[in-house]
């Protein structure tokens, strides 16, 4: 089973000067049935992807 999550991510600019154009991160929550780990991925066009941890069931 696995969950799609998409979430706004600030862009660092503040107030006034904010242009609305904050990137989406979307975050993949999988369970792995062999090994019983939750794998955590987040997704980000601007850096790509990267495997944030596993845990037991």
């Amino acid at each position: 089973m696995s969950v799609l999550v998409g979430e706004k991510v600030d862009d660092g600019k503040n107030g006034a000067n904010s242009n609305g154009d904050d990137e989406i991160a979307h975050e993949l929550m999988e369970w792995h049935p062999t090994s019983g780990l939750l794998a955590i991925t987040t997704y980000r066009a601007n850096v790509g992807s990267e495997i944030n941890f596993f845990t037991h069931q």
